[in-house]
């Protein structure tokens, strides 16, 4: 539920936003999306557990800037399911790291299974591996999204170089408490609430910036994962113009304001 949720949420806030990823023909990053779906059992015996693994991911393909492409497209691997995947091609991403999910799973329950304690108790080792990584750009900025059963993390990169954009190459130094105020009033705002104090349900001292953010619509959207600083899943968008005291002069903001 709480995947679905994330994935439609972005997905209307997004959809008359940015170029769509696989155009032919443009200056954007064009993606193509892998899905794999496969059950691997703990043993012979079905009845003893089984691992079911689920993905889909939109990988990058294609780009006009084949060394920004690696960089991106290596970054992601590396981040999302680990540095010694990078090695394989999108058709075998998948299918090596759900082999490797499955020997965790058999090295990690067999032990388990065959233990004095769970001997003939009947118990089944179950386990379900879901991800959900998509993505979209423009001519500037390419995001990847990852979404599982309890979260929601994005990753921005800058389509001139292939670099990561972090909250230190868009604001000055120094920019958290005036970020970390900016982001409270416009939270309060949203709640028509009139002071923090008034606010309930949220853990407010963990309203900060969390590095976890996606540009929309000439804005900055913050996401915070459920009890991060709620129960559930939230946002805080920040317009780009009301951010322009702590953004640095050469920041790529100013290219997405032009």
């Amino acid at each position: 539920m709480t995947q679905n949720f994330f994935r439609l949420l972005f997905l209307a806030g997004i959809s008359a936003v940015f170029f769509s990823c696989g155009s032919s023909g443009d200056r954007t990053m064009q993606t193509e999306t892998r899905r794999f779906e496969q059950r691997f059992y703990l043993t012979d015996n079905k009845s003893d557990g089984v691992l079911i693994v689920n993905m889909t991911v939109d990988l990058p393909k294609r780009f006009h800037n084949k060394r920004v492409l690696r960089i991106i497209r290596d970054d992601i691997v590396a981040n999302v399911f680990g540095k010694e995947f990078v090695q394989y091609s999108n058709r075998n991403l998948l299918r090596n790291f759900a082999k490797s999910l499955a020997e965790e799973y058999r090295d990690n329950n067999l032990p388990l299974l065959n233990s004095e304690i769970f001997e003939d108790s009947g118990v089944a080792f179950n386990k379900e591996f879901v991800l959900d990584a998509f993505a979209y750009g423009d001519e500037n900025i390419f995001t990847f999204s990852v979404v599982s059963e309890t979260a929601h993390t994005f990753f921005n990169y800058n389509l001139q170089d292939g670099s990561r954009i972090l909250e230190e190459d868009i604001f000055i130094e120094n920019f958290e408490p005036i970020l970390t105020e900016i982001m409270k009033q416009h939270l309060l705002a949203n709640l028509r609430i009139n002071s923090i104090e008034e606010l309930t349900g949220f853990w407010t001292e963990n309203i900060v910036p969390n590095g976890n953010f996606f540009f929309i619509n000439q804005a900055i959207q913050f996401v915070f994962n459920p009890y991060e600083i709620t129960r559930g899943p939230f946002g805080i968008i920040i317009p780009f113009e009301n951010l322009t005291e702590i953004l640095k002069p050469n920041s790529l903001i100013n290219r997405l304001t032009d």
